[in-house]
């Protein structure tokens, strides 16, 4: 399964700011 794209965000989970790529598949 290939993402249509890549989003640039910023990781929840603590407080020290990664940067995460989100690949998102548009499921329509």
């Amino acid at each position: 399964m290939k993402a249509d794209r890549v989003v640039r965000s910023t990781c929840p989970y603590c407080g020290v700011g990664c940067q995460v790529h989100l690949n998102v598949k548009n499921d329509t």
